[in-house]
């Protein structure tokens, strides 16, 4: 037991011994990297020892350090990126620490020429796409074009090919040879009945919500129904998901005010966009007389980016012009006689979209637009009130296979009309109307490319309506030949239907009055 004690003491002294041995034989490489030029310090360098295989990176200040370097001549390197490279022997004493300054030269990095072009969408559509008189425009487009008092998106629509005006004071569209009604006005995907301002000066879109427009100035195909002219797709902006934004803004006409940004968690994202007429309120500031007019409008929508895999969005829009002109002031006896006359729109709209295999895509859509128009002279001497409301579920699955792009798809509305004229006080109805044109709609749309020079797009659309007992079969056909890189020649000729109509005297510079009637057993079911 003496005997293995000694052993382990033993043991134990040669290491120490043998440790200082190599403390001695060892010594401490320390330095700083700087720039040539400027003296200042070169961040995160590499420096290496190339004999003995060891390698550090030096500090944010170029601040290195090997420790434990054997004795001897040794050869340094060091490299950063945009300097050149320098290399540079060092000699390391046993037990000492051997200081260095290394200046390295800049030298930046020269790529080669790097290209990145992005797709044009106008030049997109022209070569994938076989319709005629389309224009798809940004907000960026929107707000170029000059304007009196403020942007506005059907001012724009006016300067396209193949729209006119009646006027130069309505922002009211007649696309070759249609009137105003004979348009289809959509908001993500929902109808707008009546998009005006100021007895049509002035469009209710604000163009902050809106990212984009897409027109077809006639010949459109099976997936759109129910007009007879032209078709106005107004896209809804999807909001920030990059904190919260927003803009506000006066201009000669109105106040504005917008807003944007993600939802709790990021699970998505919001927008509101509003706007109001402000002369009103200036008026009643200033003096003690009134503006009787005002008008304002709202847009919204959340987006759901991640729901069943795919993309659900709540769209909602609301206008309204208020005119609210005093006749005779109130007396003893005598209450104020009053001249009002309001009307404006209201849509909400849920969609649901998301992509089917490889080269599909389904879209669902529900939604309810109204439409109201009152006047009223009194209290209780004339009324006159249109109520529309429309709700109405759609759907569309698009399918790419080979040469064909294949959409099918379907739109059931209910539509409720009322029109309504008379005196409450005096117990007189001048006109009492009620109208249900509802429709259910089907469609099968196929374009096809048989030859690399050629398009061809067919379709065929039915409506059935049954208040008017009515049946219709709507065949499209869309023909482009390219007849070169940048020229083709586009025909198109399809049958339409319009089972919802507004009546009104397109003649009058500022509409002031105006009301919708539907198809019934006495109103046909008008058909270009």
């Amino acid at each position: 037991m003496q005997h293995a004690g000694r052993t382990r003491r033993t043991a134990a002294v040669l290491l120490l011994v043998t440790a200082g041995a190599l403390n001695a034989q060892t010594g401490t490489i320390r330095g700083t990297v700087r720039s040539a030029g400027s003296g200042e310090p070169v961040g995160e360098p590499v420096i290496s020892l190339i004999e003995l295989r060891r390698r550090t990176t030096g500090d944010s200040a170029g601040a290195f350090v090997f420790r434990d370097v054997p004795a001897g001549r040794w050869s340094l390197e060091v490299r950063r990126i945009g300097y050149r490279p320098d290399s540079a022997t060092v000699t390391v004493d046993a037990g000492r620490e051997t200081m260095l300054e290394i200046r390295l030269t800049e030298a930046p990095v020269v790529l080669a020429e790097v290209g990145a072009t992005a797709p044009d969408p106008h030049r997109a559509r022209f070569d994938s796409v076989a319709q005629v008189s389309t224009q798809s425009l940004g907000v960026r487009d929107i707000r170029s074009v000059p304007a009196l008092a403020e942007p506005d998106l059907l001012r724009v629509v006016q300067l396209l090919p193949g729209v006119v005006t009646r006027n130069d004071y309505s922002v009211g569209l007649n696309v070759r040879g249609g009137d105003a009604d004979q348009n289809l006005l959509l908001l993500d995907g929902q109808v707008v009945f009546n998009p005006f301002h100021l007895g049509g000066l002035v469009s209710t879109f604000d163009e902050h919500a809106v990212r984009g427009i897409e027109f077809i100035a006639g010949g459109f195909p099976a997936r759109y129904g129910g007009r007879l002219s032209s078709v106005l797709d107004v896209q809804g902006r999807e909001g920030s998901m990059n904190g919260v934004r927003g803009t506000a803004s006066l201009s000669l006409l109105s106040s504005r005010l917008h807003l944007e940004g993600p939802l709790p968690g990021r699970l998505g994202s919001w927008l509101v966009a509003g706007r109001r007429t402000y002369a009103d309120q200036v008026v009643r500031a200033f003096s003690s007389g009134e503006f009787p007019y005002y008008f304002q409008d709202a847009m919204a929508r959340v987006t759901l980016p991640s729901v069943l895999g795919g993309v659900l969005a709540l769209s909602a829009f609301g206008s309204g012009d208020y005119f609210d002109l005093t006749l005779t002031q109130a007396t003893t006896g005598q209450p104020r006689q009053t001249f009002g006359f309001d009307w404006g729109n209201r849509v909400v709209g849920l969609t649901y979209h998301r992509a089917v295999g490889d080269r599909g895509h389904l879209t669902q859509r529900a939604g309810a637009s109204s439409f109201f128009a009152d006047i009223a002279v009194g209290p209780g001497l004339f009324a006159f009130t249109n109520r529309v409301r429309r709700l109405a579920l759609a759907g569309d699955l698009e399918l790419r296979r080979g040469r064909h792009d294949l959409a099918v798809g379907y739109v059931a509305e209910r539509n409720d009309i009322t029109y309504l004229a008379g005196s409450g006080d005096l117990d007189i109805d001048v006109a009492r109307f009620r109208y249900r044109p509802d429709a259910v709609e089907g469609y099968v749309d196929d374009q096809w490319r048989p030859l690399g020079w050629l398009v061809v797009r067919s379709g065929i659309r039915a409506t059935r309506v049954p208040g008017a007992d009515f049946t219709g079969l709507a065949p499209r056909l869309l023909v482009k030949a390219f007849a070169g890189r940048s020229t083709a020649v586009s025909a198109a000729v399809g049958r339409y239907y319009q089972y919802v109509h507004s009546l009104r005297n397109e003649e009058i510079p500022i509409s002031l009055f105006e009301f919708w009637i539907g198809t019934d057993a006495r109103v046909p079911v008008s058909t270009a």
